[in-house]
């Protein structure tokens, strides 16, 4: 589990969580009055979703065949007014050994 914390005027630029992720998870823990949206720009149509407490969403980053999915890029919108905070889930791929994970460490952007 990972927590996210996003202040006014911080976002997270697109992204995607890895190949060797299979899906993630993630859990706000707070309303977001305004902006702070998580954001897949890749699918079709858009998909914008607006953090409320309590909610949470899951999304795959690859296909059965392991192949990373184009529509899996996200981003976190800036909030625009109160603080986002978050708690992340990753699910691994099943046949991936615990010493061949590997952490990101990604920088939130102001």
């Amino acid at each position: 589990v990972q927590t996210v914390r996003y202040r006014e005027s911080e976002e997270y630029g697109q992204h995607t969580d890895g190949d060797f992720r299979q899906s993630t998870l993630m859990l706000y823990l707070t309303d977001v009055p305004e902006g702070g949206e998580t954001v897949w720009p890749r699918t079709e149509p858009p998909v914008r979703l607006r953090p409320r407490r309590g909610h949470a969403v899951l999304w795959y980053h690859i296909d059965p065949s392991g192949q990373l999915l184009p529509e899996a890029n996200h981003f976190s919108a800036p909030v625009e007014r109160g603080t986002k905070w978050g708690a992340t889930f990753f699910i691994y791929k099943k046949d991936q050994k615990r010493d061949e994970i590997r952490w990101l460490e990604l920088p939130v952007s102001r």
